[in-house]
């Protein structure tokens, strides 16, 4: 059996938003305001841990806490515990059409590079059929519309999954866009965003060393393995997806300031995007000469963000004055 299953076109997710995006898109569902609480910058304590990777953390770029509130779905997630019981429970879910999101090792996965070759115990992938020997999965990154899984694999492989349940009878009818316009601005304004963005700049001019960045990894791992090529890449992306947020929020409420702030935003993205390849680029080649200037552009995207923020906040006070 095998649901005919599509994997999203979306970009810049990370594994197991792209599964859980994957899925709902696949049951019509438009996911937008899921990305409410994207726009985020979470920067480390302090420096006594040298790598980027410990620095940075990878922003949250769907928030689940809605998805029942607004779509009627729940998550379960169940442990590994014995391979047949595995098994039966996700061939279940797939006869309901429910596709499962499985965590495992990529190093188990037969249609991804590191088979076999590099451990990844954190991997979600979607199980969307099976045959009398093996699992059907689809993988958002890297992107794999079908791939086989043999049942051989899964007690070696498997850590977890997560079961979907969806209940139309949960959905929220009548949305408070308005009150959801509120509880953005409170969030971005509690996480601190553009001081953190700012302590990010201050970090690499002063304390960012582009060789024991690159020697971590080695020429060979550097531009899979570094979080200048993926964390910084879906912050960049976190940026767009909250302009989805935006654009979604706008049908509804049918303003003039938000058209604004998200091209201001989809401007940020792109920002993002060069800052990641100018700090790359400072690794590979091992020198610090640009750290001060790649500072300055941490530094400015900052205050072009936070000056994005103050006017949206601005507006919307304004508009709910009205």
């Amino acid at each position: 059996m095998e649901l005919d299953f599509k994997l999203t076109d979306k970009e810049g997710l990370d594994c197991f938003a792209g599964c859980m995006v994957s899925i709902l898109e696949w049951k019509g569902m438009d996911c937008s305001i899921l990305f409410r609480n994207a726009w985020e910058f979470n920067f480390a304590e302090n420096f006594k841990q040298h790598f980027l990777k410990d620095l940075i953390r990878e922003p949250e770029i769907i928030d689940y806490n809605i998805l029942r509130i607004i779509f009627g779905i729940t998550i379960h997630y169940k442990e590994y515990v014995d391979k047949d019981n595995i098994i039966n429970i996700i061939k279940e879910q797939v006869e309901k059409n429910l596709p499962v999101i499985v965590i495992h090792d990529m190093y188990w996965c037969p249609w991804l590079k590191s088979f076999q070759f590099r451990h990844a115990p954190e991997h979600g992938s979607i199980v969307i059929g099976y045959d009398d020997s093996n699992f059907i999965c689809s993988d958002y990154v890297p992107k794999c519309n079908r791939g086989v899984l043999p049942y051989e694999y899964i007690g070696k492989s498997f850590k977890g999954m997560f079961i979907l349940k969806i209940d139309s009878n949960s959905v929220m009818k009548n949305i408070d866009f308005n009150k959801i316009m509120s509880s953005i601005i409170e969030s971005v304004i509690f996480k601190n965003v553009f001081a953190e963005i700012r302590r990010f700049g201050n970090y690499i001019k002063n304390d960012f060393d582009p060789i024991s960045e690159f020697n971590q990894y080695g020429e060979s791992d550097f531009g899979i393995s570094n979080p200048v090529n993926w964390i910084i890449e879906r912050i960049a992306y976190s940026r767009y997806y909250f302009t989805q947020a935006l654009s979604a929020i706008n049908k509804e409420l049918k303003t003039d300031y938000l058209p604004v702030s998200i091209n201001k935003l989809l401007d940020a993205k792109e920002q993002w995007l060069v800052i990641r390849a100018a700090i790359m680029e400072c690794c590979i080649s091992r020198k610090s000469s640009k750290l001060t200037h790649i500072s300055e552009l941490i530094i400015n995207l900052a205050n072009f963000e936070e000056n994005i923020f103050y006017g949206l906040q601005k507006n919307f006070n304004i508009a709910i004055d009205i």
